[in-house]
């Protein structure tokens, strides 16, 4: 129970309650009368006692009856009122704000948009409200900051969540920062994750319970006030939490669904996949793929603009049927968005920035926009390093003799021409082949040309590790990782014994069954000492008994992603390898992983919730410029380039970027290919912000939790206690009436 006028009871009992204390403590006047008897006289002696001035107050039922009264009277006054629409606060008071994408959703233009039949060309009419769902949660939280402390003295948090929870001010009772705290929960674009959220709140309890732990369960009164739409994806596991939960729903009016729904909405369509990628065969031919949803429950037309680094190169208008009508509708069809699929296709061989949008004004601006970065068609430059007798400068190996890096000529051995055939197949540009005395002297010259991937063959042992990704055969390294065991150099495997990492990238369709290897080096993987951020990480990708046949070796400086190193510990005239399909699967599976062969063939593009990774060159600052503007690389000392293994192209993780829109990346040495990445294209790219749903209820675990009824008046009591005044009044004049006949 609260009161609604506190302060004015106050002030009326302050005056009250002493002026009838007054009456009974003043002596009554009497008229002087002539009597006949004096019969009467020890009563009129006695009553006179009891009105003596300024004595104290004797017991008397009238003095209870006329307090309790007046008690009641002044409890009335103060309004006193039941709050029926959920549990009352406890003393703290978690106010969760949920700031994902949907809460950027325009409510009032649904409304007006529905009236006119959700037709495009009545948009300007709809696009006139602009106050969004997280507008009204602020008001909102304000009200709730307002109402919370206006009864008692409570101690409230705000607390801001999306894909992940900010806290926004511990706990307090000034109202001043609180608003404050309020005013700064800022909108993003990313999908809000509400278990993650009452998982943070819970530790938020915990930590400001002072050992209480009953307390951060909810169980001592703390209240969680959960101020949302409600537009949460289904958890795959759900997290059961003990927390006192109370749902204030913000989103459209009850009275708007239609009766084709079963939960309101806005009117909104947006770009829930977004795709791009190059022919196999034909790569100059880019094929776009589009994903659209539509949760209004009637199909709109849709006009579609694909646009080329911001020229429009194609224009179509599509169809996206209703909620529920989609094949792919879940089993609440009411409230499934209807989907479509769109196919663009681009034989112009395009790079840069794709991007598609919406041309149509709706609920949710943010997904009415997709974007996403399809680098230059990359042709990796391999140089393969051989032997100095069989190796020359020469572009191709194929045939039988070819000059050395000496001039003089030399037979190609082994399965050496293979590889190279292999790689300039993948690679659609001729391979280089030097001798290992050439290669070490332009290294050491640093003359050299780094290649994009360098393959060593056997017998061409490097001294050191080269700066850029490499494949070596016959454990021919140059890796302080790797270690050849002197007493036993090469080891013979057992049949059968042969076992391999079927998951990993470099090893995706490379069966090994039929694989049999004559002799490998006998290899010792070195242990990287605890703390130790800067040593080699490695990865047996197939081994024979605990000897390592194949390995991944990724050089780390400062902790950081560095270049990687593949190592294959056999040579290839001691295998049936070369004659497997498996081979040039291999080879294909390490050009595509060691160099951004693959990269270019699909576009790149992240979705506001998950981290992004930047690929820059060079050793000077990197920022990322768009909708929220961070630096992801402070500047390196001069000399700094010697240190780092893979300068060309180093990735930088950038985190997670709330807000959807293209980042420009300023001083990473974009310019396509592997230099590095240019632009970040972050989408929203997900069907249930898109949906802008508001339900009636959120689900946390197992448990339904329904929206408080905030438009609901408290039920006030004040009658009740004026008819208990008149009862307690009717009771002091028969008790007075019984008193007098004595």
């Amino acid at each position: 129970m609260t009161f609604l006028t506190p302060i004015p009871a106050l002030i009326a009992a302050a005056i009250t309650v002493p002026l009838l204390l007054a009456l009974y403590l003043l002596k009554l006047r009497r008229r002087p009368l002539r009597v006949a008897s004096t019969l009467f006289w020890p009563r009129a002696s006695e009553d006179a006692q009891v009105n003596v001035p300024l004595r104290w107050l004797r017991p008397s039922w009238l003095l209870l009856l006329h307090l309790l009264a007046l008690a009641c009277l002044l409890i009335a006054f103060a309004r006193p009122a039941v709050d029926e629409g959920g549990q009352a606060a406890g003393q703290r008071v978690v106010l969760l704000m949920d700031v994902s994408a949907s809460m950027g959703a325009v409510d009032g233009f649904g409304a007006t948009a529905a009236a006119a039949g959700a037709n495009p060309a009545n948009a300007s009419e709809a696009s006139e409200e602009t106050e969004t769902r997280l507008d009204r949660a602020r008001e909102r939280a304000k009200e709730l900051v307002r109402d919370l402390r206006a009864g008692e003295r409570r101690e409230i948090a705000v607390v801001s969540f999306a894909g992940g929870a900010q806290p926004l001010s511990g706990f307090t009772a000034s109202r001043s920062m609180l608003d404050a705290a309020i005013d700064s929960a800022t909108q993003t674009d990313q999908a809000a994750d509400l278990p993650a959220a009452l998982t943070f709140v819970e530790s938020l309890l915990a930590s400001g319970a002072e050992g209480d732990a009953a307390d951060a369960t909810g169980a001592d009164g703390a209240t969680v006030i959960l101020l949302s739409d409600g537009s949460f994806a289904p958890s795959e596991a759900p997290v059961e939490s003990t927390l006192r939960l109370r749902f204030e729903r913000i989103g459209p009016a009850l009275a708007s669904v239609d009766e084709t729904q079963r939960t309101p909405r806005a009117d909104n369509l947006g770009i829930v996949g977004f795709a791009a990628r190059r022919d196999d065969v034909n790569p100059a031919l880019v094929r776009v793929f589009a994903r659209l949803a539509n949760p209004n429950p009637q199909a709109i037309d849709v006009p579609l603009t694909l646009a080329i680094e911001g020229q429009p190169a194609t224009r179509r208008a599509v169809r996206v049927p209703g909620a529920g009508a989609s094949s792919a509708a879940a089993p609440d069809a009411g409230d499934a968005p209807g989907q479509e699929q769109v196919l663009f296709e681009v034989p112009t061989s395009p790079r840069g920035v794709l991007t598609l949008t919406i041309d149509r004004d709706d609920a949710l601006a943010s997904d009415n926009v997709a974007s996403l970065v399809l680098p230059e068609l990359f042709q990796p430059k391999v140089v393969v390093v051989g032997p100095d007798d069989a190796a020359d400068g020469a572009s191709s190996a194929s045939s039988a003799t070819t000059p050395n890096a000496s001039g003089q000529a030399g037979a190609a051995t082994g399965f050496d021409w293979l590889v190279t055939d292999v790689l300039e197949e993948l690679s659609q540009r001729a391979v280089r082949r030097v001798g290992i005395g050439a290669y070490e002297s332009a290294v050491e010259g640093g003359s050299d040309d780094p290649a994009d991937l360098t393959v060593f063959l056997a017998d061409a042992t490097p001294l050191r590790a080269p700066r850029t990704p490499s494949l070596s055969f016959a454990g021919q390294t140059g890796l302080s990782s790797l270690e050849v065991d002197s007493a036993t150099p090469t080891l013979t495997p057992r049949a059968g014994s042969i076992f391999w990492e079927r998951t990993h990238p470099l090893m995706i369709g490379v069966p090994l069954d039929n694989l049999i290897v004559r002799s490998t080096a006998a290899w010792r993987v070195r242990e990287r000492s605890a703390g130790d951020i800067d040593g080699p990480a490695v990865t047996v990708l197939a081994r024979a008994d605990d000897t390592p046949l194949i390995a991944l070796v990724e050089a780390r400086t400062g902790g950081a992603g560095g270049v990687e190193h593949v190592v294959v510990g056999f040579d290839l005239v001691d295998t049936n390898w070369p004659l497997q399909p498996s081979f040039a699967v291999f080879l294909a599976n390490v050009v595509d992983r060691l160099t951004p062969r693959a990269r270019s063939f699909v576009g790149q593009a992240f979705t506001t919730n998950q981290p992004v990774r930047v690929r820059a060159a060079g050793t000077g600052r990197v920022t990322l410029e768009g909708p929220v503007s961070l630096t992801i690389r402070e500047p390196r000392p001069t000399g700094a380039a010697a240190t780092i293994p893979n300068v060309n192209a180093e990735v930088l993780d950038a985190g997670v970027l709330p807000r959807a829109g293209l980042y420009v990346v300023r001083g990473g040495g974009g310019s396509g290919g592997g230099a590095g990445d240019r632009a970040v294209a972050v989408n929203v790219a997900d069907l249930t912000e898109s949906a802008t749903l508001a339900p009636t209820e959120v689900r946390v675990g197992t448990r339904a939790v329904a929206q408080f009824e905030q438009a609901r008046v408290p039920r006030e009591l004040w009658i009740w206690f004026v008819l208990a005044a008149a009862v307690l009044l009717t009771i002091e004049w028969f008790v007075y009436g019984w008193q007098v006949r004595k």
